[in-house]
């Protein structure tokens, strides 16, 4: 479901991002691991705020050392 978000996002549908961002309340860390590299693959400088904001909010919360690492690998890279 996650790539088909991707997919249909690339292909213009921009309110899949709002689908997409909510698979980062999956109880899987593998689906929350996999939305973290998804959203690096479609951030631009349309989305960037949105993204970058909702993943500060992640950090503080996240239970599972891998996901708060993608998180914090991911602010890193791009704020």
């Amino acid at each position: 479901m996650l790539n088909c978000a991707y997919a249909r996002y690339l292909f213009g549908d921009k309110k899949e991002l709002d689908i997409i961002l909510k698979f980062l309340e999956s109880e899987d860390y593998h689906i929350r691991c996999a939305t973290i590299n998804t959203l690096k693959d479609i951030m631009n400088d349309k989305n960037k705020k949105i993204i970058i904001d909702i993943i500060r909010k992640k950090i503080p919360n996240e239970k599972i050392r891998s996901v708060k690492v993608e998180l914090e690998d991911f602010l890193l890279e791009f704020n």
